[in-house]
């Protein structure tokens, strides 16, 4: 969607709202984004002539939702985001070359979320099942069988809405799905339960037309008491034979009192590889898969020693990496407000061998909180060459008021052939009829282990 047509969208809606404030009593809660972000990245060896690669972006994003309009307490959602947004994203992802940035309309939908009676429905451009699955043009009805479970089927297109091509209405680029999603709240964190099964059938932009593949798509996350807790994600799609596209298990056992372990086996696409790995690494993307092991031993209420064991290969090129860390984690360091952590590690990499280091500090004030993170590499490569890799960065947050959080941030990452320095600096602004979280009157401390 063009921006004129989002504008005149948002006005709709803003006016249908404001006319109804005069019979009707709603409530509404939105939050505003704004900020800019700027890097510049210096070769030591020319690049097609040039030893600069320089770039800046400005970006925003809007979130409105309007809940109990009339008595049927129907709800308006709206979230608009820029096409190519850096917000939640890492340096690696800011650095890629995009093309113009323009407004995106990521959701504006009309729902009946079925409070009081069994049956709900959605119409306009959602997420079926409020799950960051999918997004669909067109409408969901759904079923409460029961507070725990809910039944649900939608249809309509596959829109647009970062770097896809464009699904335009009157296509062939449809899709159609169905859920169910169990979801059962404990009296305690540790005793809640949440599964989620979709079945999809829908193009995947493999190219401009969009290829009609069969998706199966598993959420999960369970808890079996305070020691024990199980997670999953897996996207399996496919034409004649279906394949892992993206997937996650997870499983956290608590030995005792002290001592606690997590496992995880994951396969990442070509987008979470980009958004999870390294700044400076110089490979393509490629789809990734790995394995983690995770043990943790609490000394005292301040302070965790940990081990991280990695193993991974890379699909397009088969290439291996072992990755061990050894470290902890101090709160109250010096002051109540204050954490600091440390690690060593050697690493095995797809391209080299590696000793790195890395610290992270945190401070938490009355109205900021603020961290610096340092991280060493000596990266010796399989051809001889022997690199010294730095990364430097550090994040400022600060409540102007309780609605107004204002954050900056920088990074330096360096070695013997780039050198690249990135600011960020967002202002979020929060309005609306509901009760805002009050500003602290006094620092917090930090949590006890």
């Amino acid at each position: 969607m063009h921006c004129r047509t989002i504008t005149k969208l948002i006005i709709a809606a803003f006016s249908m709202n404001l006319w109804a404030a005069d019979a009707l009593a709603y409530d509404y809660h939105g939050y505003l984004l704004g900020g800019g972000y700027i890097a510049r990245e210096q070769f030591t060896a020319e690049t097609a002539g040039l030893t600069n690669n320089d770039r800046a972006v400005v970006s925003s994003r809007l979130t409105l939702d309007v809940t109990k309009i009339s008595s049927q307490q129907y709800q308006l959602f709206i979230d608009i985001r820029d096409q190519h947004d850096f917000f939640d994203k890492v340096d690696a992802e800011r650095l890629e070359l995009r093309g113009r940035n323009s407004l995106r309309l990521r959701q504006l939908n009309l729902s009946d979320p079925g409070h009081s009676h069994k049956y709900f429905w959605t119409i306009g451009r959602f997420l079926p099942g409020a799950n960051n699955v999918v997004f669909n043009d067109g409408i969901e009805s759904g079923l409460r069988l029961n507070p725990n479970h809910r039944v649900g089927v939608f249809a309509g297109y596959k829109p647009r809405i970062t770097d896809e091509p464009v699904a335009d209405i009157g296509s062939d680029l449809y899709q159609i799905g169905g859920y169910h999603i169990y979801e059962l709240e404990g009296e305690s964190w540790d005793e809640g339960k949440y599964i989620a099964n979709f079945l999809i059938s829908g193009p995947e932009f493999a190219n401009d037309q969009g290829t009609v593949t069969n998706t199966w798509i598993n959420q999960s996350l369970l808890h079996f008491g305070p020691r024990h807790r199980a997670g999953s994600y897996l996207n399996v799609s496919g034409q004649d034979s279906p394949q892992l596209e993206e997937g996650r298990l997870e499983w956290d056992e608590r030995f005792n009192t002290k001592l606690s372990a997590r496992i995880s086996a994951s396969h990442l696409d070509l987008r979470a590889y980009r958004h999870q790995r390294d700044i400076l690494e110089p490979l393509p993307a490629s789809p990734y898969s790995q394995a983690k092991g995770l043990i943790q031993y609490r000394m005292n209420d301040q302070a965790r020693l940990e081990g991280t064991l990695i193993l991974g290969r890379r699909t397009i090129d088969y290439l291996d990496k072992q990755e061990l860390t050894l470290g902890g984690t101090l709160t109250r360091f010096a002051t109540e407000h204050a954490q600091i952590s440390g690690y060593i590690g050697t690493r095995r990499g797809f391209i080299s061998r590696d000793l790195f280091m890395n610290s992270v500090f945190n401070y938490f004030a009355t109205r900021w909180m603020s961290d610096v993170s340092l991280r060493l590499t000596r990266q010796n490569r399989y051809n001889g060459i022997v690199l010294n890799q730095l990364i430097i960065s550090s994040n400022l947050g600060f409540y102007l008021s309780k609605r107004i959080l204002v954050s900056a941030g920088g990074e330096l990452a360096a070695d013997e052939n780039n050198r690249i320095a990135s600011g960020l600096l967002t202002i979020g602004y929060r309005f609306g009829t509901r009760e805002f979280t009050p500003l602290r009157d006094v620092a917090p401390p930090n949590a006890r282990y």
